[in-house]
């Protein structure tokens, strides 16, 4: 089988690029397979591919993702709301980016799981209040033109700003669209 994929989100963003196109291709090939495959196959195939994978092989418009995003509790998520994504010039590594983090762990307690309500989620500010990023804690330091950058869009009025994934992108929710 020929697959070519068109990109369309950009790379080193921390968007879900890869991971949504590794999901749309196992859902694409099953399909021409004559959905041989069950649901539940196809995300132990997602889940082998990474850790995002799940969560867009899954469908689902918002859900939490347990251990290594494998165990998804699909959940009602908050109401729309505008939102801005800016993307500084350059990009980070996934790779760089977790090699990162693994390192900041090296000396460290190992992360306890956090019991999290999924009542939580039904608004931006219960998401502001229960959500975080640590690749922030490790690339802010080592990027502090990110860490500026994240500091711009958090002074903005957002309801919410947060690194996407891995970085580089940033993201902001608002209330409401501003004409500034």
């Amino acid at each position: 089988m020929r697959i070519h994929i068109q990109k369309s989100i950009p790379v080193l963003a921390g968007l879900g690029g890869g991971s949504s196109d590794a999901a749309a291709t196992l859902h694409a090939v099953n399909l021409l397979a004559g959905d041989m495959l069950p649901k539940n196959q196809i995300l132990d195939a997602a889940a082998e591919l990474g850790s995002d994978v799940p969560f867009f092989a899954s469908k689902a418009a918002f859900a939490i993702g347990r251990g290594r995003g494998d165990q998804l509790t699909e959940i009602p998520g908050p109401p729309s709301a505008p939102a801005l994504i800016v993307q500084p010039e350059f990009g980070v590594s996934t790779r760089e980016a977790y090699e990162s983090l693994a390192a900041s762990r090296t000396n460290a307690k190992s992360p306890q799981p956090l019991e999290v309500p999924d009542y939580g989620f039904t608004d931006w500010p219960g998401i502001a209040e229960l959500s975080g990023n640590d690749f922030e804690t490790v690339l802010f330091p080592e990027l502090p033109q990110l860490r500026d950058l994240y500091s711009r869009l958090d002074s903005s009025s957002s309801l919410i700003t947060r690194l996407c994934g891995s970085g580089s992108a940033i993201i902001g929710i608002y209330s409401a669209i501003s004409a500034r």
